[in-house]
């Protein structure tokens, strides 16, 4: 079963997906062969650091279809 919740890290909402979850979840996307693209970012502290900046970066971040811990600092 593919858990739907998020988890919010430093003002960002993360979903909760394990990395075969994200997989199925991608695939699943994929297989309905609509027209709709998601946007999924593999966010780490660099990109985090960098939105306090940059209010474009943090609007991509906070309106991409998934979002997902890259490194360990934010896992």
């Amino acid at each position: 079963m593919i858990k739907t919740s998020v988890v919010p890290v430093f003002g960002y909402l993360f979903n909760n997906y394990s990395t075969s979850e994200l997989a199925v979840k991608i695939m699943e996307h994929v297989k309905k062969d609509n027209k709709i693209l998601w946007h999924i970012v593999t966010v780490n502290m660099d990109f985090i650091d960098r939105a306090k900046r940059d209010e474009e970066l943090r609007d991509i971040i906070k309106s991409s279809n998934i979002v997902t811990a890259d490194g360990m600092p934010i896992i």
